[in-house]
């Protein structure tokens, strides 16, 4: 069972959220505030901080940074509200793991905890070091099967663990921009299911049934069934690149690149590439959009750039 601490000011708010959570079986603490959340930090260390944004004392951002230097291997999950874009972004780009639109807690929290928590566990789960390796190059080739991507952002945080990149908070953003890349690959690329009807089969009450069905219908179907997605794996002690390739239709380069400057937390559509393209140094698409590459450097104290 998941330890998550909540930090809200609003007793109502910090009320659903965890009645959402213990639902679904998380356990469960909350702190009025950022402040208060640093203090049960020094006492007791959850799996995982979700945090609102605008508090007293201690703000989400500020919440985002102190977490950070004291308890890197711990993950902060954002709740976003219309208006607090830009102290979102700036969060992303300073330490938190993932967010979720407070209009969409209902339907995408859960999901989006159980993703950054698979995330976080992947790396805890190896903690090997390896002194005197100096570079790495894998190539997978998954075909349009997800279930094989996990793996794939495990054995890629492994190995920028191994070269020592990052620290384990800059590693966990890896592997999520990692995993968001695949499927996109896969989704949107290989099988070229648009965002529109992506979100409209997962928009129905009928338990993601209509979702999956219209998925694994097109994986079955010419020309699709034979595409393929090959991830590769490249490390150095300066610098991790991971490429992604797939043989549908290729990304609008120019479009995807924009959202790195600018702050439109409330495109569901777009949000995997805005954590892209925020969590990598740098990010460009080669083979007409069909081959993406995303680079992240050995120090990472500057905005990430999209080139």
């Amino acid at each position: 069972m998941a330890f998550i601490l909540i930090a809200e000011d609003s007793a109502t708010q910090a009320g659903q959220v965890r009645g959402l959570l213990e639902d679904a079986g998380f356990s469960v603490r909350t702190a009025p505030n950022g402040a208060a959340a640093l203090r049960i930090l020094d006492d007791t260390q959850p799996d995982l901080i979700l945090t609102d944004l605008d508090m007293p004392e201690v703000n989400g951002l500020q919440l985002v940074e102190a977490s950070r230097r004291k308890y890197p291997h711990v993950p902060v999950v954002l709740m976003t509200a219309f208006g607090s874009e830009e102290i979102a972004i700036q969060a992303l780009e300073r330490g938190a793991a993932s967010y979720v639109p407070k209009r969409n807690l209902a339907r995408d929290l859960v999901e989006t905890l159980e993703a950054v928590l698979s995330v976080a566990q992947a790396k805890r789960d190896q903690e090997r070091l390896l002194e005197f390796l100096s570079e790495t190059q894998t190539t997978f080739s998954i075909g349009n099967d997800v279930s094989l991507i996990m793996p794939v952002v495990r054995h890629a945080q492994s190995a920028m663990d191994e070269m020592r990149l990052g620290d384990k908070t800059e590693r966990i953003r890896a592997g999520v921009a990692l995993e968001r890349a695949c499927y996109y690959a896969i989704y949107s690329g290989n099988l070229e299911l648009t965002t529109e009807e992506l979100q409209e089969a997962y928009n129905l009450e009928d338990g993601g049934k209509a979702y999956f069905e219209m998925i694994e219908s097109r994986r079955k179907q010419p020309p699709f069934q034979d595409r393929r997605v090959e991830v590769d794996v490249h490390m150095t002690r300066q610098q991790a690149t991971f490429g992604v390739r797939h043989e549908g239709r290729g990304f609008d380069a120019h479009s995807i690149l924009e959202l790195a400057n600018r702050a439109d937390l409330d495109d569901d559509g777009q949000r995997g590439w805005l954590l892209i393209t925020t969590f990598m140094d740098d990010v460009s698409f080669e083979d007409d959009g069909k081959h993406l590459v995303m680079v992240k450097h050995a120090e990472s104290n500057h905005v990430p750039a999209a080139k």
